[in-house]
């Protein structure tokens, strides 16, 4: 597992070759950005290593080696970019530049060693030594380095053996470019390998980097914090800036995937190289300063590739704009640096880590002169304090000598990587110990050393990936790896400068459980107090809408058309009001027309139902005289039962009225019609039943015996058939087409109306009445000279001409007015109807109950003095003809004519008798007539037989 040395030299010198050609060949793609004429190194570096026990520091110069070692038994490499690239005076890229905070992250690893290694419980009876190299943020340079890795188990061996010192794995890259590499080359030779901040999604790939771990989540994580801030601050038009590589292009096309899928546009999406020339960069920002509406950039860039864009904007002065960081340079003071007037105000997203006090206290006992075993260590702390201790001109300032690395932990900036790397160094030896099998107990513990010469790698993989403690970047909560990624937790800070000074304020978190959380009030923008807007188009406010061009972040403002609003902010149409609404003047808002109905506050309303009460006080009244009084002749002459039927469908038509003006409802435009219909049929029906049974009495032949289906039953039954078929019209329209209640728009308000639906309904209803009233007035025409008190059909007849004289004005006057008078001219003819029908056919009779009570007696029931004037299509005479022409011939019958009129059945019965007299009267008249024709004929024959003796 851990000899890779003899497993090279085991294979043979061709497999090796060609195990090393495939590395190369695998990482081929990731390191496109490199080319032949890199030079790996400066002058002052080289291959020489410098071995140091952890507990044995020793002073050495740090001039002639970019390695140490450190202490026996099992080796953990670490890769960190002490360098960082540069070009020299021929263009050509170089390990120049001092990467400041390198030197704090190398501390954080042999702190955490230094811990491991104390403690008894922990790998009891192993030591773990750190092998440490600068891996100078270059892919190349980062494999040469791993490479040796593997050469370097042979160069370190027991002091009595010729055994070699196991590696057990690698703490780094820091960066995703050289990750990627590096994890290409240790996965072919099965060696674990735990970065501390390189972030590229594509190392999640778990069949491509089966052995490659990391303890900061992934930048998929980073590009779902800048989606969510785009969509806090509203920002729809921004610009991506990202590296060429392994860790800018996959993070770039998430981010660009994960803002098209919240509508926000991409103005302007560039790539840069370490080969990008300067006028590609001075091309980039150029182009970002013609675009004026872009005021947000999102970044996925290296250090040295962010460096050289922020320049050439100085240059360019091109400020006012909002740059948010990814993880790479999002709190490096090195990289702001001289360029604050471009990036102050800028959000970085950094992973949240916490901090160590025992670190602290560590770091502050460091001293630039006692830390031989991190020769880098002194270099790192005058580029991080901006002085040297041998300072070589006047503009240099010197160093005291008592400056660490413990300020800068407490001030975070880049400090917070070192939490990472130390969490790195526990994975290892967590994992170690349980593939070791470790155990400890009474103060003693053992290891299974026997198991680090079985090459197990996945097992040892595996134990890794299931490690559990306290961690340093986790604040001391547990620490694991969950589907082999750390979870993803950040913290966004705001570089805020204030004159000359500048320092970043963490203004914010995310997390995948909380999202992402804000102190909005101490963010300090670029543009002042308020945060940039980020928009190709202004918002549209309320009363416009917007109308959407390419690309669809941009659109203009249209204001909405009459009676048509938007009430809210950039709303993409204008919604119209409804029919009872119209928009305010600033075309935000729907506001309520005054409706028109009638209002039973309303004068005229009021005298219609005042009217309508003191009709039906006054039916009522009616009903309960003639209820009274229904014993009395002229009471029973009119059929009592049928006149109390009159009354109900009379009360009925005055309580429609009361219905009618009601305000206008689906539930009250579907009652009218029908109690409407039905209640006039109802009165009509009563009235032609009345009329219709009066005409079959006294319009018979002789020969015609009694008519049959007089009696009350009958007639009521008469009544709910016509009642009946009216109803089962009214249910069958209404349910078919129910009446809605609809608002129709005036000038300037809203008329509240009944709409039915095709005039079939209404058609087949008022034709049915139609046919009802137009029977029942030519019945009454007929026998409208009835005598005495049966001249009822005097008053059925007026009745049903006054009604059609009502309707025939009501129809022109209901559909020529609008809807508030159609509904008082429909409760205009209803109580007219009634009154006419109230006042024609009880009235007369109430004056005689109330105040001529002597003519409401047997002998007045029927007036002879009109006999004269009757006249019935008989072929020769009617029956009542007859029966008054018996009575003047026989006026001893008079009296008892009179008396048998005490109820219908008797005058029916005594009327037959009469007829039967009158049928034998004309039987012996027929007979006189013949015997005086033949007496005639006599006279005849005697005046010529006289003539005839005269003339002899």
């Amino acid at each position: 597992m851990f000899c890779f040395s003899k497993i090279i030299r085991g294979c043979g010198v061709c497999v090796c070759s060609i195990a090393i050609l495939c590395c190369f060949g695998a990482v081929a793609v990731n390191v496109a950005n490199t080319s032949s004429d890199y030079t790996l190194a400066s002058s002052h570096l080289s291959q020489n290593s410098l071995s140091t026990a952890v507990d044995s520091p020793i002073n050495y110069d740090s001039s002639i080696a970019d390695t140490f070692f450190i202490g026996t038994s099992v080796n953990l490499g670490g890769l960190f970019a002490v360098h960082l690239p540069d070009e020299d005076a021929n263009g050509k890229t170089t390990c120049g530049i001092l990467n400041e905070k390198s030197g704090l992250w190398i501390e954080g690893m042999l702190y955490a060693i230094d811990n491991v290694n104390k403690r008894d419980d922990m790998l009891p009876g192993v030591i773990i030594h750190g092998v440490i190299k600068d891996d100078c943020s270059d892919p190349n340079h980062a494999l040469e380095q791993a490479l040796s890795f593997l050469d370097d188990e042979e160069d370190t061996c027991c002091k009595d053996c010729k055994v070699p010192v196991p590696m057990i794995g690698v703490v780094g890259t820091g960066s995703s470019v050289t990750s990627t590499a590096v994890a290409d080359l240790l996965g072919l030779f099965q060696v674990p390998q735990i970065s501390y901040s390189a972030t590229s999604e594509m190392l999640s790939d778990k069949k491509r980097f089966p052995f490659f771990l990391r303890t900061v989540a992934s930048d998929i994580n980073q590009a779902q914090v800048m989606a969510d801030l785009a969509v806090y601050f509203d920002w729809n038009y921004v610009a991506i800036i990202h590296t060429k590589d392994d860790y800018g292009t996959p993070a770039a096309e998430t981010l660009t995937a994960e803002l098209k899928n919240l509508n926000v546009c991409i103005a302007s999406l560039h790539e840069i190289t370490r080969h990008s020339t300067d006028r590609e960069i001075r091309h980039i920002i150029s182009d970002l300063k013609d675009q004026t509406q872009v005021k947000v950039i999102f970044t996925f860039c290296l250090k040295h590739d962010i460096s050289r864009i922020l320049k050439e904007a100085v240059k360019q002065d091109m400020t006012g704009r909002t740059w948010v960081a990814s993880d790479a340079w999002s709190n490096s003071d090195q990289v702001m640096r001289g360029k604050e007037s471009v990036v102050k105000g800028m959000l970085g997203i950094v992973p949240k880590a916490g901090s160590d006090d025992q670190f602290i206290s560590y770091l502050a006992q460091l001293k630039p002169d006692n830390n031989a075993r991190n020769f880098w260590y002194r270099d790192t702390l005058q580029a991080g304090f901006k002085c040297s201790y041998m300072p070589s001109g006047p503009n240099i300032r010197k160093c005291h000598g008592n400056e660490t690395f413990a300020e800068m932990v407490q001030g975070k900036m880049e400090a917070g990587w070192t939490a990472f790397v130390i969490d790195a160094v526990y994975a290892f030896a967590y994992g170690l110990h349980g593939y070791l099998e470790c155990n400890y107990g009474n103060g003693e513990g053992k290891c299974n050393i026997s198991k680090l010469s079985e090459h197990n790698s996945s097992a040892f993989l595996d134990d890794i990936k299931n490690v559990s403690f306290n961690g340093i970047s986790t604040g001391g909560k547990k620490f694991y790896f969950q589907n082999d990624e750390p979870l993803a937790n950040y913290a966004i800070y705001n570089l805020q400068v204030f004159g000359e000074r500048s320092n970043f304020s963490e203004v914010g978190s995310w997390s995948p459980s909380s999202g992402l959380t804000l102190k909005e009030a101490n963010i300090r923008w670029s543009t002042g107090s308020f945060p940039p807007m980020s928009r190709c188009s202004q918002d549209c406010y309320p009363g416009n809408y917007k109308v959407i061009k390419s690309p669809s972040c941009c659109w203009t403002c249209e204001p909405c058309e009459d009676n048509s609003v938007s009430s809210v902010v950039n709303s993409l149409s204008c919604d119209v009001c409804h029919d009872w609404e119209k928009s305010n003047p600033n075309q935000t808002q729907c506001i309520d027309l005054p409706l028109e109905y009638p209002s039973m506050s309303h004068p005229i309303i009021i005298v219609l139902n005042i009217i309508t009460t003191i009709g039906l006080l006054a039916t009522a009244i009616v009903f309960y005289i003639f209820v009274k009084h229904r014993m009395t002749p002229i009471v029973k002459a009119t059929s009592v039962e049928l006149s109390y039927c009159l009354l109900i469908c009379i009360a009925l038509c005055y309580a429609n009225t009361f219905l009618i003006l009601q305000k206008p409802s689906d539930g009250t435009c579907s009652a009218v019609v029908v109690m409407v219909g039905i209640s006039f049929a109802a009165y009509v029906g009563t009235l032609l039943t009345k009329t219709n049974r009066i005409a079959r009495i006294f319009n018979r032949k002789l020969s015609a015996g009694s008519p049959s289906f007089l009696a009350i039953k009958y007639q009521m039954l008469m009544i709910g058939g016509i009642v009946g078929l009216q109803t089962i019209i009214q249910v069958l329209w209404v349910w078919i087409e129910p009446g809605h209640m609809i608002f129709v728009r005036r000038d300037d308000y809203v008329q509240l109306e009944c709409k039915y639906g095709s005039y079939a309904g209404p058609t087949i209803t008022v034709g049915y009445v139609t046919i009802l009233a137009m029977s029942c007035s030519y019945l009454a025409f007929r026998i409208r000279k009835l005598p005495g008190q049966f001249n009822d059909s005097k008053s059925i007849f007026f009745t049903m001409l006054t009604t059609c004289l009502i309707w025939c004005t009501f129809f022109p006057a209901y559909f020529a007015s609008g809807n508030k008078w159609r509904l008082i001219v429909c409760s205009l003819a209803m109580i007219f109807n009634a009154t006419v029908a109230l006042s024609c056919v009880f009235i007369p009779k109430l004056w005689i109950i109330l105040f001529r009570p002597e003519r409401n007696r047997r002998e007045s029931t029927l007036n002879l003095k009109e006999a004269n004037k009757i006249h019935m299509n008989t072929p020769r005479n009617s029956i009542t003809q007859n029966i008054i022409s018996s009575s003047s011939c026989h006026a001893d019958e008079d009296n008892s004519f009179d008396r048998i009129l005490d109820d219908e059945e008797t005058f029916q019965k005594r009327l037959e008798e009469l007829q039967e007299e009158l049928a034998n009267a004309e039987s012996e008249k027929t007979v006189t007539l013949s015997r005086v024709e033949e007496l005639k004929i006599i006279l005849e024959e005697l005046e010529k037989a006289c003539d005839t003796i005269h003339v002899l």
